[in-house]
Parts: C-alpha cells; structure tokens; sequence
C-alpha cells in the first residue's frame, strides 16, 4: 500500500497531538518562594499596606478594603504584547481568607485577575477578573457571590449579541478555605470558563461566558483593589474589608497546532 505524503504527514500530525495539547507558547508561574520584586512585582499601593510579600510563608497577604483607593500587586503578562481577544490562556491562583468584615452594598468586588495598565482605572475598563462581593445588595446577583467579570477595552459589559460579560452565582466563601480558582479563555471560540475547588474538592458551578464581539488588551496580572465610589444616593459607598492570602499564580498560553509543530521541530 502506497501512502501520499499528504497522507503521511496528517498521520504524523495525528500522532502528535497529545504532545501538541501539552505545548505552551508563554507565560509563567509564581510561587512567592524568594523576593518577587526581582521578578518584576509592582506594588502600587504607596498609602494604605494593602499587599505584602510573607517571605516565612512564601505567599502574598492581602487586604480589601471597599474605602481605599484602588491600588494593584501586579506582573506584567511578559507577552511583548498585550492578551486579546483573539489569544487563548489560562490564568490559575490560590486565595485563603482569614477574615471578612461585610457592609451593606456589594457594588465594587475583591478582584484577582487580568487588567490594562493603561485604561483600568475606577470605572473598570479593559479586565478579566475573578470576583467576590461582598454585603447584602443584589446588584449584580447578590448577596455574596462570585464570579467572573469582563469588561472591554471601551468600557461595554455585554457582547454582540447583549449578553452580560458578567458570571455571578451566590456562593458565600469561608475564611480557613483554600480556593483554588482557574479561569480558561479559548480564543477561537471566544468562550470563557471558570472553575473553583475548595480544600482540593469541587466548589460550585458556573455556566460558560460567550465574549464573542468583545475586545480586550490585558498586560498585567494583579490581586485588584477596587474603590467604592458610589454615591449616597445610590445607596453607597460599601464598607467591606477582607484579609487573606494568595499564592501559586500561574499564567499559561497555548500554541496553536501550526506554532506547536515548528516548535517541535525545533526551529
């Protein structure tokens, strides 16, 4: 029997791909086990100690606070370029919470997740973050939720076809947890995933997030502190306030079948 070569090359392709799936074109992972300054850890928080490198624990201690200014512990994406909506990654941390002092409006979250250095400002352009809300309020599909928000590089909250870029069940978190949180972006589908476990097992469930039509530059990874802004009249400012850790981040971004077979050739 006579093969063609494009016969033979599909099969090796064919062959490939579960050491295709394992490929990755990027990213890095953080265990806080020396100086994370060195590898380029940016605290932005000149006022209020929000964030602080545990060298014994080899973890970064965090703290909330809805009535301080907004403030990041972030690392640059190290792309050379920002994520888009075109590219596909994996973002995964661990948080422990050690206290939660909640108020009574849930309108601004505690944020772990990717953002633009440029444009997330206070009125949360461009981002891709993990949240959890804190109080009463049923704003956003309270009380206590989390969640996954997405926001575009204009500051819209829905794709084309005006669904929310919002994911927010209530699932009330506890301090003394290990959560271990993984949100996955396939560029191609523009879909957006995200999973929790606590203490190792599964935690709740959230349906998938259609970002198809919404743009997105991301350059930096960060634990986001968000200020609450809103006015008496609307009900607020929140007061809410959490201590915790996080550690273990990781950001991973896949190749394409194309990228991962010049790779595998080794040029």
């Amino acid at each position: 029997m006579k093969f063609s070569k494009f016969t033979l090359i599909s099969i090796c392709v064919l062959a490939l791909l579960p050491v295709l799936s394992l490929a990755t074109g990027g990213g890095w992972t953080e265990t806080f086990n020396s100086n994370p300054a060195a590898r380029g850890w940016v605290n932005d928080d000149t006022s209020n100690q929000l964030w602080a490198w545990d060298s014994t624990h080899e973890k970064i201690e965090a703290q909330w606070s809805s009535l301080k200014a907004l403030t990041h512990y972030s690392r640059s994406v190290e792309l050379g370029t920002p994520i888009d909506q075109d590219q596909s990654f994996n973002l995964e941390f661990d948080v422990t919470f050690s206290r939660f002092s909640v108020g009574s409006f849930s309108n601004y979250p505690l944020a772990i997740g990717l953002y633009n250095s440029s444009s997330s400002g206070n009125r949360s352009y461009n981002i891709v973050e993990w949240d959890y809300y804190l109080g009463t309020d049923d704003t956003y599909g309270g009380p206590n939720y989390t969640g996954l928000s997405v926001i575009s590089n204009t500051g819209g909250y829905s794709n084309s076809s005006g669904a929310y870029t919002f994911i927010t069940p209530a699932y009330t978190l506890s301090t003394g947890v290990l959560y271990h949180i993984t949100l996955a972006y396939n560029g191609s589908t523009k879909k957006m995933d995200i999973t929790m476990t606590a203490n190792g097992s599964s935690f709740g469930s959230f349906p998938s997030l259609d970002l198809t039509g919404v743009n997105f530059e991301l350059d930096r990874v960060g634990i986001q502190n968000w200020f609450d802004d809103t006015p008496v009249s609307w009900g607020g400012p929140s007061a809410y306030e959490a201590d915790g850790s996080v550690d273990n981040i990781q950001l991973s971004i896949p190749l394409s079948i194309s990228e991962s077979i010049w790779t595998l050739m080794g040029n």
